[in-house]
C-alpha cells in the first residue's frame, strides 16, 4: 500500500515536472517582440534577426530564470525516472532472494 502511494506521488510530480519543462521550453523559444529585419531600422547594438526586447534587463532576467526552471525540472524528471528504475531493480533482487 505504501509503495503504491509513493509510486503515484512520483508519477504525479514527474508529470508536473514535464509540464513545467514544456512551458519553460516554449517561453525560451517564443520571444514576445518584434525583430530587426532591416539594418537601417535597427537600433544601436542590435543585429539582424535579434528581438528588440533582447537588450531589456527585465527580459534578460526572465530568460535566465526561465532557463533555470527548464533545466531544474528536466533534472528532477530524470532523477525521478532513474529512481523508479533503481527501485524496480531492487525489488526484483529482493524478490529473487526469497
Amino acid at each position: 500500500m505504501h509503495s503504491e502511494g509513493l509510486n503515484s506521488a512520483i508519477n504525479s510530480t514527474t508529470v508536473v515536472d514535464v509540464l513545467v519543462a514544456t512551458v519553460a521550453f516554449a517561453g525560451i523559444f517564443q520571444v514576445p517582440s518584434q525583430y530587426v529585419n532591416r539594418k537601417e531600422n535597427s537600433a544601436a547594438g542590435l543585429s539582424l534577426g535579434e528581438a528588440r526586447i533582447g537588450q531589456n534587463h527585465c527580459f534578460i532576467i526572465f530568460i535566465i530564470f526561465d532557463a533555470i526552471s527548464l533545466f531544474t525540472s528536466l533534472v528532477v524528471a530524470v532523477v525521478q525516472t532513474s529512481f523508479l528504475v533503481i527501485q524496480s531493480n531492487a525489488k526484483e533482487a529482493i524478490d529473487g532472494c526469497y
